[in-house]
Order: C-alpha cells, then sequence, then structure tokens
C-alpha cells in the first residue's frame, strides 16, 4: 500500500475502547455548528476552498484507521 501506519495516541485509544463497549452509539462523538451571516451574501466558492486549506493544513483533519482483524487499529 506503501502507508506507514501509527499506533494510536493515548487519547485515542481511550476513544476506542469507549466506542468497543458502547457499539453502535455516538459516545464519543463531538460536534458543534455555526451560522454564518455577511450582508453581502456567502461565496460558496470561498467558503469551500476555506474548508479544504484548513483540512489540508491540519493533519488530524486527514488520518485515517486501518482495522486488521479485532486488534487496535493503526492510523495513517
Amino acid at each position: 500500500m506503501g502507508n506507514t501506519f501509527y499506533p494510536l495516541t493515548h487519547a485515542q485509544r481511550r476513544i476506542w475502547y469507549t466506542e468497543k463497549f458502547y457499539p453502535g452509539t455516538s459516545v464519543s462523538n463531538l460536534s458543534g455548528f455555526g451560522k454564518l451571516k455577511s450582508a453581502s451574501g456567502i461565496d460558496s466558492g470561498l467558503l469551500t476552498e476555506a474548508i479544504r486549506k484548513f483540512v489540508r493544513t491540519n493533519d488530524t483533519m486527514r488520518f485515517r484507521l486501518m482495522f486488521e482483524g479485532e486488534d487496535e487499529p493503526k492510523q495513517y
């Protein structure tokens, strides 16, 4: 595959075990919402590019997990 795999951090491991204990729930999800307002309107193209830039420049928004059996997942 060419990916470099890393073990979960201690915080990620705690979430992983909590999720295994309470499967199919949203016990570990964090969420929020906001309202965007502008007198001149929201430029959807600029908003999309801002979100894409945020994801590109923040590693935590891009990590992926690899599951192999019942073992703890690895991240890449």
